[in-house]
């Protein structure tokens, strides 16, 4: 700039950033992580000054390690979750420069950060969660494996097992028992071709280094006692972290018991929908109580006709009888006792043509039963029947 603060041309205003930290790892990783917000917005402004190299450092140091382009989005995550995760679980910085991924630690954490991102890597495109790896691997200090049986696969979905990484700062996956580790010498297998089986023993293994190579010895006769390949294979769940957890409260050991309470609960869960059978529908919350007594979702309560008695269950049929509410109308009157008569519109006309139709009732057959299997006369009938009386 010029002596009037006038920029000159093809000249920028240069900013120094001071950090101000009480180490130097924390002075390191912020410095990495503003170089990694500038780098966002223009591609190279840093990373063109890196390159890959591994320090043989024993204390804090700086791996520098180029990625795939594509790989990237993976080893970041959404909104950098799988970063922050691998970065939790390995108590190693993990900054990423453009395709440059940068892990800022001791020795020991740079070499664990940088495996704990390979196999984050080899599950690129796969939501299961699943690695093949040697048996060896549950050995390493910062792994711990825990097995558990193949029906509650089911209840430890990608989403469970993310909430427990984040609360316990660990890393998990599925081991998967490598091809060799399965046939491994003196496994008895059985061969098929076309309709015939042929039984043998795996004599001899080319080892991990070429797993395409076995001899086999054919056995004959019953092979019963031998070591058959397990069709059911033990399902194991890997726990990577630096943290153990001696405590129990923290890492490894708190994991453990986070899953081992979510399989209960699962479990729990899928008893009582068996127990129940129909569902919700059995749930005390799907009945209600109110003043008038227990009432359903349906609105039906004891406010309702049904509460009347054993005589209440017998439907009303008629408009006009359920009004005069006299259980004498709930019955079947007979011709002779008169009880039909007491259903028509009005009583005056019931007794000035009581003979008439006493006459007509019997004319038509209707000497037992109910009124309402009787048929009426005709009107032409009724009124031939009252000029004969006159």
């Amino acid at each position: 700039a010029d002596n009037s603060g006038q920029e000159s041309s093809g000249q920028e205003r240069l900013r120094t950033l001071i950090i101000i930290a009480d180490s130097q790892r924390s002075r390191t990783v912020l410095k990495l992580r503003v170089m990694g917000a500038v780098e966002n917005r223009w591609r190279g402004y840093y990373s063109g000054d890196f390159t890959p190299k591994l320090s043989e450092e024993e204390g804090l140091a700086t791996d520098v390690v180029e990625l795939q382009s594509g790989d990237i989005s993976w080893a970041s995550g959404k909104q950098g979750s799988a970063r922050r995760k691998i970065q939790s679980a390995s108590g190693c910085s993990l900054e990423y420069l453009g395709t440059l991924a940068c892990f800022v630690g001791t020795l020991p954490e740079r070499e664990r950060c940088r495996q704990y991102l390979t196999w984050l890597l080899d599950q690129k495109g796969s939501r299961n969660r699943e690695l093949c790896l040697p048996v060896s691997v549950e050995a390493r200090a910062d792994a711990t494996a825990m097995p558990f049986a193949a029906a509650d696969r089911k209840h430890l979905d990608s989403e469970a097992l993310q909430q427990i990484e984040l609360a316990t700062d660990t890393f998990i996956f599925f081991r998967e028992t490598p091809p060799m580790e399965v046939l491994a010498a003196g496994t008895m297998v059985q061969l098929q071709y076309g309709s015939r089986s042929f039984n043998a023993k795996i004599a001899e293994t080319c080892g991990d280094q070429d797993p395409s190579g076995l001899k086999l010895t054919l056995v004959e006769g019953d092979a019963g006692d031998g070591n058959w390949a397990s069709e059911e294979l033990e399902s194991r769940l890997l726990i990577l972290g630096y943290d153990a957890g001696d405590c129990g409260f923290t890492g490894r050991a708190l994991a453990v018991r986070k899953i081992e309470q979510h399989l209960a609960e699962a479990q729990a869960d899928a008893g009582n929908a068996d127990t129940h059978g129909w569902g919700t529908a059995t749930d005390d919350a799907a009945w209600k109580q109110d003043e008038a007594g227990w009432k359903d979702d349906s609105g039906w309560n004891d406010s309702s006709p049904w509460d009347q008695g054993d005589e209440s269950w017998q439907r009303q049929t008629r408009g006009r009888d359920s009004q005069r509410g006299n259980s004498e109308n709930w019955q079947q009157p007979r011709k002779d006792d008169g009880g039909w008569q007491a259903n028509n519109k009005k009583q005056g006309r019931d007794d000035h043509h009581q003979g008439a139709s006493t006459a007509a009732a019997s004319s038509s057959g209707k000497h037992n039963g109910s009124w309402d299997q009787w048929n009426a006369p005709s009107h032409q009938t009724h009124h031939n029947q009252q000029q004969q009386q006159q």
